[in-house]
């Protein structure tokens, strides 16, 4: 099928972020060439070299200007992609490709480095695969470089969009405009990949999981995305157009209807904190303000991706600063810089690792890198003066990470004080619970930390040995699997005994089939997006505690995810007869 020639087209997905948008595609990263289909006219052949010309060019430049500044491995690595940009067995591969076989660019690109690799796989000497790699990386490089124009000549910056991509790296959504963006749909990814996080977190629809998506796209589509059905229409006929923007606005106007102030609590008077899961400053409107109870996570390694070098203290503070004087009083908990693994910032220089979620990321890269987690802790110290801050050290595995945390802290503190800057030295400090290791060994924990909050993302893909990111084994990760409600009871009981607030920041909190359970099992601070606050303050005010410990203490005497999920799903049934919105 010709997606340019087709009508409407509709694809299934996974709906992770609700809500309609309508409007043009964006495509971000690699497509999936259809090298079958992707053929160009002879007349369009030249249009197409020129276009591998100048790609190879813009590469060059790119590559050279990194080489500049790049020391050891790195550079080397620099030197062998400008030498396969400059050996004509490669450049005259994709040449031919095109004007022999009228390959369309993308196409060319993708039939050549699928042959090398195809061919270098058959050695067993490392030096030759590791050629093959090179070769693919610059190949890569090409088609980004080719796609990247393509896109900025199609797409005018005036116009909104929807983001189109195969997985959308942290990175890459970092580096989006928000103002223009609609929505978000992939071919991987699911309820708790970054893409869905991060479009909850910024209220755009978003659906992940589309099999065959990238194949059924072309530049120039118009988009509906439907986050609530997990539905995607390419080229919407004009009365599916029309039928999906009344929709559209109907949403609108209910979800301003729907945020509330003051304090929320449960049928029989609990008293439960609702905080925001913020990226920017500006996430914090006066109407959120209102609502929630402060900021249970800012995630600070967004404004370190959209930067091309490592920001400096002042630049901290003043982000800080204005997230405090928003929060007008209220906590603002400020999670240390998570950078690593699946969120790359290039200028850290971190180096390559066949496991990143494994290796050098997080705390541990801070801890490692002084030069990156003390003008953060500085700028924090500062600004807290301003307001409510309170400070978070994500991945903490052992005591000892806590323990030189605490002191760098403290020597911060002593450098401000010398130096007379103004500063608050009684910051709390916290630690986010991601790994079993922390969960396990808590109670030690708890003894250094000022607070504890559980990103039950990372908790539930570390505990289950899961890649969340992953499709074929996304049925795998499973929140309400017994191992997971045995950790969080724990954490619920230590905190509880030793007097330490807890929160919950991670999607599970976000979900409304959880929240009687969450409550029973002694949550009582939930910490999710800004635009998820509606539906669960009134998902709150509907439940009973003492209901609820009930469903918990059963919950913990089940064997299988499947039987909790059917207890779960007849309580709520039983509970709340009265949907949530």
């Amino acid at each position: 099928m010709n997606p340019r020639k087709a009508g409407e087209v509709v694809l299934r997905g996974l709906p992770v972020s609700p809500g309609i948008a309508i409007g043009r595609l964006f495509l971000v990263g690699l497509p999936a060439v259809d090298r079958d289909a992707a053929t160009v006219k002879p007349s369009e052949i030249d249009r197409e070299l020129d276009s591998l010309r100048a790609a190879v060019t813009a590469l060059k430049q790119e590559i050279e200007r990194a080489q500049a500044s790049a020391t050891g491995p790195e550079k080397g690595i620099r030197r062998t992609h400008l030498m396969l940009l400059e050996d004509p067995s490669l450049v005259g591969e994709i040449e031919r490709q095109v004007a022999e076989n009228q390959r369309s660019l993308a196409a060319a690109i993708t039939t050549v480095m699928e042959s090398y690799e195809e061919k270098f796989d058959a050695f067993e000497e490392i030096l030759i695969r590791e050629r093959a790699i090179d070769i693919k990386d610059v190949c890569t490089q090409l088609l980004n470089m080719h796609i990247d124009r393509y896109q900025r000549a199609i797409l005018t910056p005036e116009e909104p969009f929807v983001v189109a991509a195969r997985e959308l790296l942290p990175s890459q959504t970092a580096r989006i405009d928000r103002a223009k963006l609609l929505g978000v749909i992939s071919e991987l990814g699911g309820a708790t990949s970054h893409t869905a996080i991060l479009a909850r977190s910024y209220g755009i629809p978003a659906v992940c999981g589309i099999p065959g998506l990238l194949s059924a796209l072309h530049p120039a589509a118009r988009l509906i995305v439907d986050g609530t059905t997990g539905t995607v229409i390419v080229n919407p006929k004009p009365a599916t157009l029309a039928a999906y923007r009344q929709r559209q606005a109907t949403i609108r106007a209910d979800v301003c209807e729907l945020y509330e102030a003051g304090p929320v609590h449960t049928r029989d008077g609990v008293r439960v904190t609702l905080l925001a899961n913020v990226n920017r400053p500006e996430d914090m409107t006066a109407e959120i303000v209102k609502t929630v109870d402060g900021v249970g996570l800012f995630r600070t390694e967004y404004f370190f991706m959209t930067s091309n070098r490592l920001p400096s203290e002042e630049e901290q503070f003043r982000i800080y600063r204005d997230l405090c004087e928003r929060a007008a009083g209220k906590e603002v908990v400020i999670r240390t810089l998570d950078a690593g693994g699946d969120k790359v910032i290039s200028y850290l220089k971190a180096g390559h690792e066949d496991n990143p979620m494994m290796g050098c990321r997080s705390i541990r890269l801070c801890l490692q890198r002084p030069e990156i987690i003390l003008p953060q802790i500085r700028a924090i110290l500062r600004a807290a003066v301003y307001g409510n801050a309170w400070a978070m050290l994500p991945l903490i595995t052992t005591r000892s990470e806590l323990e030189r945390a605490r002191e760098i802290f403290r020597e911060a503190s002593a450098k401000l004080e010398a130096e007379g800057v103004e500063h608050r030295a009684d910051v709390p400090l916290g630690v986010l619970v991601e790994v079993p290791a922390a969960a396990l060994n808590i109670r030690s924990l708890l003894a250094l930390a000022d607070f504890i909050s559980v990103g039950t993302n990372d908790l539930t893909q570390y505990t289950l040995a899961v890649d969340r990111g992953n499709p074929r084994v996304a049925h795998l990760f499973q929140p309400l699997h017994p191992a997971m409600l045995t950790l969080l009871a724990k954490l619920a009981r230590a905190a509880r005994a030793a007097n330490k607030s807890l929160s919950m920041c991670g999607e599970m909190a976000a979900d409304l089939e959880n929240t009687m359970l969450l409550l029973g099992l002694g949550y009582r601070r939930l910490s999710v997006s800004p635009f998820l606050l509606p539906p669960l303050r009134r998902r709150i005010q509907q439940v009973n505690v003492s209901e609820a410990r009930r469903l918990a203490a059963r919950a913990l005497k089940l064997g299988s995810r499947r039987e909790i999920a059917a207890l779960l799903d007849a309580e709520n049934t039983r509970c709340f007869a009265v949907p949530v919105p």
